[in-house]
Formats: structure tokens, C-alpha cells, sequence
């Protein structure tokens, strides 16, 4: 349907101040505001949702929900959906994310890795923020009667936006949205308006609505520019230039991503969609009316036609797309359930310069070219448009036209989604977006685990590596240990961060004892020795185990022998108050001799089988631990193990580290695990299911283990592998294999768009699944930086 002009409003009143032409009456509690008299609203914070890079399915289920969300809005309400892009304290962002200088001799890697960070700053977005709102307006008689309302619809709202994006919308508190109509107002500064400082041990707020009262002042005062001129078809707020548009033809066809491929113009600006449903019968009523005025021009030009001798049956094409038009509109209302709309599109660009606003200009027809629709400035109405363009539901402007639902489900604010917390790591950028990623693992919402997948070659160790640099840099207080079954990528980045390396194999100096127990290892009302035995069961079926593992009568016994020679320590332990002493732990030839006391044949045997480790060239794992890790980065280097020891090595050193976990805990410290060629670990259903466990508990002790490897079709064969999988809160998928990419992507809800990062991908690019949600990955970092020396296992490089 074509542009109309919407009801004639009542008189508008011209403000004789900047205040007055704030356009609101009052705001009140709860985030509510009255726009006009009798006219109230409330916003709320739209969380993001990946739709750039959904399959074109999950993109019409996103559009098709979006839709039905609108629809389902009460009678007589208002919806405006708000993009705004504002600039950020460039300084207060790079003092959230460049690492602190320390003086510990790490600086120098410090200022190398910060430059990283400033230069990938430069190409991506992060000085704007994007900010999603929907905006809801109604009318009422008083502002108790309307704050119901609204309470009674938070609750729609949640779900239905829960229902398209899997997250809540945040209803907006007074504060918010007086806050985020400060910066629109205030272009040209970053001063908030609430602050908080202490004095002398009391918290001050610089703004309250209390003490506005008390001041006899309003919060128009407050928020208020320092100046504001309206043009014919620009104006100036505070020392900022700015333009108002709209959109002035549509085309019979929208492109889905329309309004955040507008709001993509690198400035200062507010996209704002209005939908306002039309009673049932009065849009069937309007669209006969439209039938009947289109078939009485018809008639009219056949008549003309006829009596100038050309054929009457010819109708010019707009004519027939309008007739066919309206004839789709009734019967989507009539047999789709389709509503009608009244809507509008209005949209606020800022600038520093008239030359710059120009210019903006030039980019924002670029845009709109590409979209299909032609976008034009409001001549003598900038005044109007940018009222109409805040985030608080106040259309004055009178250039509206008619949609379906089905229309208006194009008009989705959504694009791609962002992961940037101020505490977080840096991870790359987000490819699709070029933002910056900052996750912060540590206080995640469900628990720190994660893994790193990819073929060889994809950049594995690299990204591991990445994060290690970045938890030693930027976390003094945190510890890390690799367990490195190659022994060759971890071990120079050790020796540079002033870290050690631990070298296990036949003949070397090094012994860690299996048996050492903390007492501590265990949640409440359980016991640190059963959950022991569990471990000794696991090394056990990796040592004599077989093919077909351990029997019950084969477990019961090592349960019975590994319980009993415990009693001693345990006692011992309580006795001097310590939780753990590996000078007096039991051992793997403590154990030996248990087992040949037992008067069983079986239990010989087991013992038997046992005694390579115990007195053979295997025994590197039959005494007391007897090293002291006094550094924040071990590297636990089990190349040289022994033939088909690795898996034994991996395990028993996993354990070491868990007492050393418990430790730290103890001292406020976490403890970063990064075990490469995970997959070893879960070799055995015994080996997988005791790791299962351990990987479930890592929360409690401060723990944040990391699963390395390039075997996902190994992994995913087992059934706790996928468990360990599905219960991290961060998974790097780098370059895949076919039948490996097909398995993750069945397995993470990986869509074939999506695909397209980790199929035959360059190294450091993939995907990052983060808490459910995934995001495209490029993980490249500057090559003539030091850092990246110590990085690379390109064999060209090193």
C-alpha cells in the first residue's frame, strides 16, 4: 500500500524553551513516562540475536516470531523498536581492556599485546554501542491505571522476546531511560548522568529523583543540551549537526536484515520503527474502500481509453500491482489471520561537522540503495522526526503507511550477536561484525570449562596459547598448568614467562605419586577417600585393564585394597590438622603389597599385572611426589613417558593438579588446565566417566579446565566426551574435517551459514560457542610482535 497521511493531530504547542521541547510530560516510577497527556510508555532493553548468520529456517522462524510478538500486543498499543549507536569514552574502554603494567618482568609482553588490542580497536566498532530497545505506548486516564497495564504486560513482553532471541528483555527503570535520553541529548559529552563516589566512607549519587525535587528542578533540566536550532532540513544540538530522514518508498519485496543494515553507518545514530495495529474491522473496511477507489480508476481509464480508440482492456502496472495488492490484503485478513499496521520509519544521524554529516549522508543512500528503498530528509520537520525518533514512543510525525503483520516481520532489529564483557579475555573478532570479543570464563553464568577443537594445522595450541598469555598477564593472582603429550608446544612459552617444565619419563628425576589424597576433595557429607578410589580404579584399568577392562570382582577389590591403606593417612592427617602431606601419602607399592596380602587369587593376579609399574622400567609413578611447584605456568612435558603410557601420564598428572587446585582455593587463587589430546583421556568407559565427574566439579575448587584436542570423531564416540562438550560454557571450534564439522554442528546447532567459518578455514578462524550462543571467529594476531614467536608452531616460523 502507498504512503498516507495519518489523522490530523490536535494543534501542536511550540516551546518557547529547551525544555519545553523535550517532548515528555512526566516521568514516573518504574521506568514509566508520559509522553502526552493521557499517553504513557515504557522501554524496555532487547537482548541480540544472531540473525545475519542463522539459516535462512531459523531466519524465518526469528521473523516469523518477531511478527506474531508485534501482533500479539493489546489492543491500542503503540510499538516502537529503537536502534541507537552511541560513542563510547574510547579512554574508560581501553582502561576496562589493556592489561595494567605489573613490574615483574612480564611488562615488556604487556605493551606488546596492548598495542594488539589498540590496533584491532581501530578496525573494529568498539567505540559504538549498539543498543536494541522496544519502546511500548498506551492511553489511559491516570498514571496508576497505566502503571498496571504495564505490569500486566512485562510478562508478554518476556516471553515473546524470550521466545524469539532465548533472552529476557530488561523492563527499563526511570534512571535507564533518562540516562539513555541524556546521551542522545548530550551528544558531545560521555559524562553519565547517575555517578557514585565515596566520601569520607559515605556513597554520594550525583543524581537522584529525590534530590531533583528537593532542588526544585526536573529532569528536563537535567538531561537538557546546552542548545538546540531546528532548520528546514537539519538542526544543531549542543555542539553536535544532525539530520532527520525517512523513508520515502518501499519496495513490494524487504530485506529482512533492512533496519540493522541502516543502523550499520559507523556514526552516532537512531533508527526507529512504529507499529500500530488497526482494528480488524476497520482495516477490512479501509482495504475495501481502497478496492473500490482502485476499481473506479480502472473503470475511469477504460473509459478514456475508449473513447480515445486504444484497447480498454489495458491497465497500467501500478494500477494492477494496487488492485492486486488490496485483493492480498483482504485475504490474509480475512483467512491468514494478517493484521493491519499504520507504520513508520524515521532515522537520526549526528555528526561533529556539516561535512561529515554529508558525508554520513552519501553512506546512509548507499545503504538504503542496497536495501531497496529510497530514504529522503524531512523537510521542515527535523523538529518532528527527532522527537519521533527517541525511545519514547512519541510519533509526531504524519508520513505513515499501511503493512501487513507479514511485512512488519521484516522490520527486525536483530544482526549478529556480541559478546563483550568488560572483565572478559580477549578471544579475536567477531567476523562478521569485525567487534572485538571480550568472555570472561571466570564468572560465567554456568560454570568456566571449555574446549579446543580443530584439525591439525587449524591453530589449537595457538588459541590456547593466546588465552594463557592473557590469564598470566592480566590475573598475578591466578596459576596455570598444561599437560603437553607432545612435549613441544607449550615448553618455550614456559621458559619465557618464567614458568617450568616438567619432563616424566623412564629414568628421570621427576616422581609423582597417584595416591596423594586431600582431604578437602570432597563436597559436604562425602568422602575424599571413596571419591579416591574412583581415580585409583581408572589408573588401574589404564594399566592392566585390556581390551575389555576391569571385572566387578576386579573393581571391588581394588576398592577394598585402596580404602585400606588410607586408614593410616587419614588418621594421620587429622591428627596433625593438615589436608594433605605427600611425604606420608600411601603409594602405588603400598597398594602392591596390599593387594598380595589379600589371600584372593584374583587379587594376586591384579598385583601380578601391577608389578612393571611397581618395580620395572615403568615405576616413574610408584613413590612419593617429590617436586614443589613454587611458579604461577608448569608445563607437564609427558612426551618420553614410555610406549602407551600417555593416557596413564595424562590422567595422573590431571590429578596432581587437582590437589594443587584444592590449594589454591584454600589461598584465593584459580587454576587454568589445558590438557592437549584430550582425547586420550577418554580412552577407557572407566578413564571418561571419572573425568566426566572431575570436569563437573571444577567450579567449586575455582577451577578452569580446558579440553584440547583434534580427535572429535574420537570424542564424540563417547558419551561423557559429549557431556564435557555440552558442559563448557565456551568451546573454540577451529577448521573441521567434513564428518567432524557435520557431527559438532548436529551436536551445537551449527548452521550450514555458519559452517562455512570452520570449512576448510585459515588457521585461527572458526567459531566461538559461548554459552549457547555462537559467533563467528578470527582469531589473527600481528606477526612481527614477539608474542606471536612464542605462539606459532608453523615449522617456518619457529
Amino acid at each position: 500500500m502507498k504512503l498516507r497521511k495519518a489523522k490530523k493531530k490536535e494543534q501542536m504547542h511550540i516551546p518557547k524553551t529547551i525544555e519545553e521541547s523535550i517532548p515528555y510530560e512526566a516521568v514516573y516510577k518504574d521506568g514509566i513516562m508520559e509522553v502526552r497527556p493521557g499517553v504513557f510508555s515504557k522501554s524496555y532493553l532487547l537482548p541480540e540475536a544472531n540473525f545475519k548468520t542463522a539459516s535462512t529456517q531459523n531466519q524465518w522462524r526469528i521473523a516469523g516470531g518477531y511478527s506474531e510478538f508485534i501482533s500479539s500486543l493489546p489492543q491500542g498499543t503503540t510499538a516502537e523498536i529503537t536502534i541507537y549507536n552511541k560513542t563510547i569514552d574510547i579512554m574508560q574502554f581501553q582502561d576496562k581492556v589493556l592489561i595494567k603494567m605489573a613490574g615483574d618482568g612480564l611488562d615488556g609482553y604487556r605493551s606488546e599485546y596492548n598495542q594488539m588490542l589498540v590496533k584491532n580497536l581501530s578496525v573494529a566498532k568498539n567505540n559504538l554501542e549498539s543498543i536494541k530497545i522496544l519502546t511500548l505506548t498506551i492511553e489511559d486516564e491516570d498514571p496508576l491505571k497505566a502503571y498496571e497495564r504495564f505490569g500486566q504486560m512485562d510478562h508478554t513482553v518476556d516471553e515473546g522476546i524470550k521466545s524469539i532471541t532465548q533472552h529476557p528483555a530488561e523492563p527499563m527503570d526511570t534512571v535507564d531511560r533518562l540516562e539513555l535520553l541524556n546521551s542522545i541529548y548530550n551528544q558531545d559529552s560521555v559524562v553519565p548522568l547517575c555517578q557514585k563516589r565515596i566520601y569520607d566512607g559515605y556513597e554520594s549519587e550525583s543524581f537522584s529523583l529525590e534530590n531533583l525535587a528537593n532542588q526544585g528542578i526536573t529532569t528536563k533540566d537535567l538531561i537538557a543540551p546546552s542548545g538546540m536550532e531546528f532548520k528546514s532540513s537539519d538542526f544543531m544540538i549542543g555542539n553536535m549537526y544532525a539530520r532527520c530522514y525517512y523513508i520515502s518508498n518501499y519496495p513490494t519485496w524487504l530485506k529482512a536484515s533492512m533496519m540493522s543494515d541502516l543502523s550499520s553507518l559507523p556514526a552516532n545514530m537512531i533508527v526507529s520503527a512504529y507499529f500500530n495495529a488497526i482494528p480488524d474491522d476497520e482495516a477490512i473496511k479501509l482495504i475495501r474502500n481502497q478496492r473500490t477507489n482502485i476499481a473506479a480508476a480502472i473503470l475511469e481509464t477504460q473509459k478514456k481509453a475508449s473513447r480515445s480508440g486504444y484497447d480498454p482492456s489495458l491497465i497500467s502496472p501500478d494500477t494492477q500491482d494496487a488492485k492486486e495488492e488490496a485483493k492480498e490484503l483482504i485475504d490474509g485478513l480475512s483467512k491468514d489471520n494478517n493484521r493491519l499496521f499504520v507504520t513508520n520509519i524515521v532515522i537520526t544521524v549526528f555528526a561533529a561537522t556539516m561535512e561529515e554529516l554529508g558525508q554520513f549522508e552519501k553512506e546512509l543512500k548507499t545503504l538504503a540503495a542496497k536495501c531497496l528503498v529510497t530514504i529522503k530528509p524531512l523537510s521542515m520537520q527535523q523538529e518532528q522526526g527527532f522527537n519521533s525518533s527517541l525511545p519514547i514512543g512519541n510519533n509526531q510525525l504524519e508520513i505513515q503507511r499501511l503493512m501487513t503483520s507479514n511485512s512488519i516481520g521484516a522490520i527486525i532489529p536483530f544482526n549478529v550477536r556480541e559478546i563483550n564483557q568488560p572483565t572478559g579475555i580477549y578471544y579475536g573478532l567477531n567476523a562478521a561484525s569485525r567487534n572485538m570479543i571480550f568472555f570472561d570464563r571466570k564468572h560465567s553464568l554456568f560454570n568456566p570449562n571449555g574446549c579446543i577443537l580443530g584439525m591439525p594445522g587449524a591453530g589449537k595450541s595457538f588459541s590456547a596459547k593466546r588465552e594463557i598469555i592473557n590469564v598470566l598477564l592480566a590475573n598475578p593472582n591466578d596459576e596455570v598448568y598444561v599437560i603437553d603429550p607432545e612435549g613441544i608446544d607449550y615448553a618455550p612459552l614456559a621458559r619465557a614467562f618464567g614458568g617450568a617444565e616438567i619432563k616424566l619419563a623412564a629414568g628421570s628425576n621427576y616422581r609423582l605419586n597417584p595416591f596423594d589424597l586431600n582431604l578437602k576433595n570432597a563436597e559436604e557429607n562425602e568422602n575424599p577417600v571413596k571419591l579416591k578410589t574412583g581415580f585409583i580404579q581408572t589408573i588401574c584399568d589404564i594399566m592392566i585393564g585390556g581390551k575389555l577392562g576391569l571385572s566387578p570382582m576386579d573393581l571391588s577389590i581394588i576398592d577394598k585394597c585402596a580404602t585400606s591403606i588410607y586408614d593410616d593417612y587419614v588418621n594421620y592427617l587429622k591428627m596433625t590438622g593438615k589436608d594433605i602431606d605427600t611425604e606420608h601419602a600411601p603409594t602405588l607399592l603400598d597398594f602392591y603389597n596390599e593387594l598380595m596380602m589379600m589371600p584372593s587369587q584374583d587379587a594376586q593376579t591384579l598385583a601380578l599385572s601391577l608389578e612393571r609399574y611397581v618395580k620395572g622400567g615403568l615405576d616413574i609413578f610408584s613413590g612419593h611426589t617429590n617436586m614443589e611447584i613454587n611458579n604461577r605456568f608448569t608445563v607437564f612435558n609427558i612426551r618420553d613417558i614410555g610406549p602407551g603410557l600417555k593416557e596413564l601420564g595424562l590422567q595422573i598428572c590431571f590429578d596432581h593438579i587437582w590437589n594443587k587446585m584444592i590449594q589454591n582455593k584454600a589461598e584465593g587463587k584459580s587454576t587454568w588446565i589445558y590438557i592437549d589430546e584430550f582425547y586420550l583421556m577418554m580412552n577407557t568407559q572407566t578413564s571418561a566417566s571419572y573425568i566426566a565427574q572431575i570436569w563437573k566439579r571444577a567450579r567449586k575448587w575455582n577451577g578452569i579446565p580446558t579440553a584440547i584436542t583434534q580427535n572429535v570423531e574420537d570424542m564424540m564416540k563417547s558419551e561423557e566426551a559429549r557431556t564435557i562438550i555440552n558442559t563448557s560454557s565456551i568451546v573454540v571450534i577451529l577448521g573441521q574435517t567434513a564428518m567432524n564439522r557435520q557431527q559438532l554442528s548436529d551436536m551445537l546447532n551449527i548452521s550450514t551459514e555458519e559452517q562455512r567459518y570452520i570449512n576448510a578455514a585459515k588457521p585461527g578462524m572458526g567459531l566461538l560457542w559461548i554459552e549457547n550462543e555462537i559467533i563467528p571467529l578470527n582469531d589473527s594476531f600481528p606477526k612481527d610482535t614477539k608474542l606471536y614467536k612464542l605462539m606459532t608452531t608453523k615449522p617456518s616460523e619457529t
